[in-house]
């Protein structure tokens, strides 16, 4: 069936009135004998697919990424390829086959030896994340709020704390392998953030739109990573992004933050009922509705405006319009009804820390570290309280350094991190621990977490 397919699919393209003798001359002349009845009735069984559209594809939505393996299991350690329906069992054979093991709780003055956890504690697991994320689904499906992932970058470079170099098509199975249990672990109203650069972004952005629906899709923010620049290439590289994705947009509500100094100038209008500043309600240009307004002057404005007749209106009756001098309509809004903002996409002040920070930072926790480029706690605080509340789970299952757990357990979030490299485990135990011992105003059941190894 395979080569029936795809043979006379290279005739097909020379016309499109090609009929089933024609078809069967095609597949005898590339040696591959058939009869007339054979394909009539294959084209009849697949008559849906090719009467309308003679292409690959046959939805106008389907803008897919297509690399080699794709629809396999990538086993990393015996560098084999298994087909994710075909290998079916395999796969269940080789995921299942790992267990944790070696599970010590850490508390503040002691480490001891357990046999189990809950779906309640902080974890630490050292280890491969597929098999760890496939032995976390049935524990912790859909319990997660927030993901955040630092993978790899694919730079090609030898000189760092983790593996960075793979094909193309590997590294994108690698991360897809990954994701789609991940996904199963995101709560319904979760959202994930995928930390990534130039190499690799726009094919991890196509990738996350098959995988979490492109409808679920919030935004890719741009942070500034560095406070200098190196001079060499052709434009210097300063900045990282952040791939935003919901489980489900529609049931996600990240938090606001509180109106900076420098935004509550901008209200700086007042009335009876307290301070306003203006929005825009023209728009010559872009405006989606168009009519007629007469300012209290009498004069006539005919354009484009961001809101309908009908709400305009409804804006005028509630008092809710602010005419300039020159007879401009705006919309008030009032300072006690906006005393808190959504977040934004460019991320470049010095709130949301360097590279050269979180550098410092982690020496200063850990003496005598060799991890390459961590990133700064004041940028994980952002998205942790950007997307979660007290209590909640975090899951970083490329742990690094630890930043995020670290972070998170200041926060007193829940949190599950995942890390393969020796070294980098050991560090973020270390970087665990003076935690603990730092942290007082959390309980001492969430001020405490458990290692364990998958294998």
């Amino acid at each position: 069936m395979t080569i029936l397919k795809y043979t006379f699919s290279r005739g097909w393209a020379k016309t499109p009135n090609i009929g089933s003798p024609k078809i069967t001359n095609i597949l005898n002349d590339n040696q591959v004998i058939t009869s007339q009845a054979t394909v009539a009735r294959i084209l009849k069984e697949h008559k849906k697919d090719w009467n309308t559209n003679y292409s690959k594809f046959h939805d106008n939505k389907d803008v897919v990424l297509h690399f080699h393996n794709k629809d396999t299991v990538m086993d990393i350690v015996h560098n084999k390829y298994y087909h994710e329906q075909l290998a079916y069992h395999e796969i269940r054979t080789l995921l299942d086959k790992f267990s944790f093991i070696n599970l010590k709780r850490y508390e503040k003055n002691q480490v001891t030896d357990v046999r189990n956890f809950t779906d309640k504690d902080n974890l630490l697991i050292h280890g491969d994340n597929i098999y760890a994320l496939h032995k976390l689904k049935a524990l912790f499906k859909r319990k997660v709020r927030l993901i955040y992932i630092d993978p790899p970058y694919n730079t090609e470079r030898n000189d760092l704390s983790y593996r960075d170099r793979y094909s193309r098509s590997d590294y994108l199975l690698f991360l897809k392998n990954r994701l789609d249990i991940a996904k199963y672990l995101l709560q319904i109203n979760g959202v994930i953030f995928i930390h990534c650069d130039d190499n690799e972004h726009s094919y991890i952005k196509v990738l996350c739109d098959e995988i979490f629906g492109e409808e679920n899709f919030i935004s890719q923010i741009v942070w500034k990573r560095t406070s200098g620049q190196q001079n060499r290439g052709q434009i210097a590289n300063t900045k990282d992004y952040l791939l935003v994705f919901a489980k489900n947009k529609k049931r996600l509500k990240l938090n606001k933050f509180p109106i900076t100094s420098q935004q509550l100038k901008s209200y700086s209008f007042h009335d009876s009922k307290g301070k306003f500043r203006l929005d825009k309600i023209l728009n010559k240009k872009h405006g989606y509705y168009e009519y007629e307004v007469t300012s209290p002057s009498g004069k006539k404005l005919f354009h484009k405006w961001n809101y309908s007749l009908c709400t305009f209106n409804a804006l005028k009756e509630a008092n809710l319009i602010y005419w300039s001098k020159n007879g401009i309509p705006s919309k008030k809004v009032y300072l006690k009804e906006s005393t808190a903002r959504i977040a934004n996409d460019l991320w470049i002040t010095e709130k949301y820390g360097t590279i050269q920070e979180a550098t410092s930072e982690l020496q200063s926790t850990v003496e005598d570290n060799y991890f390459s480029y961590p990133k700064p706690e004041k940028l994980l605080k952002h998205i942790i309280e950007l997307a979660t509340n007290e209590n909640d789970l975090v899951l970083d299952f490329f742990a690094g350094s630890g930043t995020t757990l670290a972070v998170a357990h200041k926060l007193n979030r829940q949190y599950i991190g995942v890390e393969l490299a020796n070294n980098n485990f050991n560090l973020i135990v270390k970087r665990l621990k003076k935690v603990q011992m730092n942290v007082n105003e959390i309980s001492d059941k969430r001020n405490c977490f458990i290692t364990s190894t998958i294998k």
